[in-house]
């Protein structure tokens, strides 16, 4: 019996097993000690890098790691694993439909933003003045990038596309799309 087949979460229950846990030896790290973002360098963890093949026919850009769960199995997320699309929820259901859809084994998993953008430690206000709300006492709880994170983490983006160079690009979300496609406001 494999892992996937063990699955506690899947077993009997109609659900497909749980998809493959990513490689330690696929992905790309390039700029292990990035400090371009101040208020998410004290937020993170560990930066979550993209992973996957080089060679993929898809990437999957997420918006930004979660804060995830340090207690769970392997399924810890992006902030503790160090690598993008390993949270139990939003990690595993993409990788499913990709494995269901024949991209499996052949999709690289990355985020806009590398960095966990903690609401407690987050920037309040951006270069461009968009202020960012924040709740002091929960510093579990993620916001939304800041239009300059995005832009500070958009070259790291860039490499991976041009080293991959997949025939598919999946943006899910409204700030993985206006970080791919620069479509800012």
């Amino acid at each position: 019996m494999s892992p996937r087949d063990s699955d506690p979460d899947s077993r009997g229950s109609g659900r497909p097993a749980d998809p493959a846990f990513p490689d330690d030896d696929h992905g790309l790290e390039l700029e292990p000690d990035c400090t371009r973002c101040p208020a998410l360098v004290d937020a993170r963890e560990r930066i979550s890098w993209g992973n996957g093949p080089e060679d993929a026919s898809i990437v999957v850009v997420g918006e930004a790691p979660g804060y995830g769960n340090p207690d769970a199995d392997r399924w810890k997320g992006g902030n503790w694993t160090g690598k993008a699309y390993t949270s139990r929820h939003s990690g595993r259901r993409i990788r499913r439909l990709l494995e269901r859809v024949g991209f499996g084994d052949d999709a690289y998993y990355t985020n806009a933003v590398k960095c966990f953008p903690s609401e407690a430690r987050g920037a309040s206000e951006s270069a461009s003045g968009e202020t960012a709300s924040h709740d002091p006492a929960d510093e579990t709880t993620n916001r939304e990038p800041t239009p300059e994170e995005r832009s500070n983490c958009r070259p790291h983006l860039l490499t991976e596309l041009e080293v991959v160079d997949p025939a598919i690009v999946l943006a899910t979300g409204k700030h993985a799309t206006k970080t791919t496609v620069r479509s800012e406001e």
